[in-house]
C-alpha cells in the first residue's frame, strides 16, 4: 500500500455558487406575505374611498334639501327628505332594522351615533306622518345641523 504522504493531491475545488433562481422557500413565503399585504391595503383604500363617496353624496343631498327649504319654506319636504336620507344611510351602514324602525325605536337607533336633541324628538317621531308641517327657522336649522353632524359621525363608523 502506498504511503499517504506520497499520494498526489488535487487542488481544493469549491462547490458552484448557488443560483438566484429558484429562491429559497423563505423568500416565497415573504413574497406571498408582501403581496397579500399589498392586496389588503388596496382593498382597504378602495373601501375607504367608497365610504367617502357615499358620505359626500349624502352631504350634497342635505345641502340641496337646505337650499330647497330656504327657497320654498316647505317644512314637510325638508323633514321627509332628511328622514329618508338618514334611513338610506342607515341601510347603507347595514342597519336594516334601524331603517325599518319607526317612532321612538328609530330615534333610539339614531342615538347610537349621537344624542338627538329633545326638541327634535316630536319632529322626527310624528311630524313626518302629518300632511302639513310648520317649521320655524330655528327648528329647521337645528334639524339640518343634527343631520349634518349625524352624517359626519356615520361616515366615521364602519358598516
Amino acid at each position: 500500500m502506498a504511503d499517504p504522504a506520497t499520494l498526489p493531491l488535487r487542488d481544493i475545488h469549491l462547490p458552484p455558487e448557488p443560483s438566484w433562481w429558484p429562491p429559497a422557500p423563505g423568500w416565497w413565503v415573504l413574497g406571498a406575505l408582501l403581496l397579500l399585504g399589498l392586496v389588503l391595503l388596496l382593498w382597504r383604500w378602495q373601501r375607504q374611498r367608497g365610504r367617502r363617496a357615499w358620505l359626500r353624496q349624502a352631504q350634497a343631498e342635505l345641502d340641496t334639501l337646505q337650499a330647497d327649504w330656504q327657497r320654498t319654506r316647505d317644512g314637510h319636504a325638508l323633514l321627509s327628505g332628511i328622514v329618508l336620507l338618514l334611513r338610506r344611510v342607515q341601510r347603507r351602514m347595514g342597519w336594516k332594522t334601524a331603517a325599518a324602525a319607526s317612532g321612538q325605536a328609530w330615534i333610539e337607533w339614531l342615538e347610537r351615533l349621537m344624542p338627538v336633541p329633545e326638541d327634535l324628538h316630536p319632529l322626527l317621531r310624528e311630524a313626518l306622518y302629518r300632511p302639513q308641517v310648520e317649521l320655524d327657522d330655528d327648528q329647521a336649522q337645528a334639524l339640518i345641523d343634527f343631520a349634518r353632524q349625524w352624517l359626519r359621525r356615520a361616515g366615521g363608523r364602519r358598516p
